[in-house]
């Protein structure tokens, strides 16, 4: 059952922005779009961590932040299937290339990316209820039994890293676990702790799509997105305030005593991928102010 909902729902938000055929007439316009991802749930202090209960055999994490690289995000247009507004990054974020370009963002720090959006200015736009974002990589600040730890997963294979790899920030660098061995390695094992659902991952719509995805569902009213009013505005302030609370769960246990970073890096597992991608862990609220 999870695996048709992840199909209905990628054939929903993946087609945004194209035709039947897989061709976009998106061209950008003379519009700055200055976008700040940040997260007013982080768990307090770069150490801290909010635990619950979620289920009797999971306990879900909050993280203290959220970093990495994004590639793309696509603001989709409400009842209008082939239709996108491409804020930041690749405008085919359907089919982006693993070397597509990044930018950096920090959930904590607030960085801003500043871009050029692109959509179709043949198309009216609409209302935006839900977004996708593409991340290359995402860094979580977790604390699991009092210890800090910061984990990383691989949303594309690129940079000696493999879709669905978990690595830890350890002696001075990310490290993949070998499960075979039972210890940390600077280089890729043949058999690294990682998230099978997303390693396997395959858009039904648009197989070649090379990246893990993450829906993002506002809890605010929608967006306006016109184009009759983004081809005639001088910029666009976006402010995506993410609710990360148990956006990362460790699977199998109901309590952290006693575990250690070999459990860690085993057992963490991402929301979206346990419960679907209509609960991803990134719920947000945002907000998009058109500057004339």
């Amino acid at each position: 059952m999870k695996n048709r909902i992840l199909s209905l729902l990628l054939i929903v938000v993946f087609i945004a922005g194209c035709d039947s055929s897989g061709s976009k007439d998106d061209v950008q316009v003379d519009l700055k779009a200055r976008t700040v991802m940040t997260s007013s749930s982080l768990a307090s202090g770069k150490t801290g961590v909010t635990m619950e209960k979620s289920g009797a055999a999971d306990v879900s994490l909050t993280p203290s932040n959220v970093s990495g690289e994004a590639v793309s995000l696509l603001f989709a247009i409400a009842g209008v299937p082939d239709e996108g507004i491409v804020i930041f990054g690749d405008s085919r974020p359907d089919i982006a290339l693993a070397t597509a370009t990044t930018f950096a963002f920090d959930f904590a720090a607030g960085l801003a990316i500043v871009s050029t959006p692109t959509f179709d200015t043949s198309r009216p736009g609409g209302q935006s209820e839900h977004m996708v974002v593409i991340f290359a990589h995402m860094d979580f600040d977790i604390a699991v039994d009092g210890q800090p730890y910061t984990v990383r997963i691989a949303l594309v294979s690129n940079n000696g890293m493999q879709r669905g790899d978990k690595l830890l920030f350890t002696g001075g660098s990310f490290q993949w676990f070998d499960l075979d061995s039972g210890s940390f390695t600077a280089t890729r094992p043949s058999n690294p702790a990682r998230i099978a659902d997303i390693e396997s991952f395959v858009d039904p719509i648009r197989p070649n799509m090379v990246f893990y995805p993450f829906n993002a569902f506002m809890t605010n009213p929608p967006l306006s997105m016109l184009t009759v009013d983004l081809i005639v505005a001088s910029g666009l302030d976006v402010v995506l305030n993410f609710n990360v609370l148990g956006m990362l769960v460790l699977e199998g246990i109901t309590s952290t005593a006693g575990l250690v970073a070999d459990d860690v890096i085993q057992l963490l597992n991402v929301t979206q991928v346990t419960e679907g991608f209509g609960n991803s862990g990134l719920e947000v609220n945002a907000s998009a102010t058109i500057i004339p």
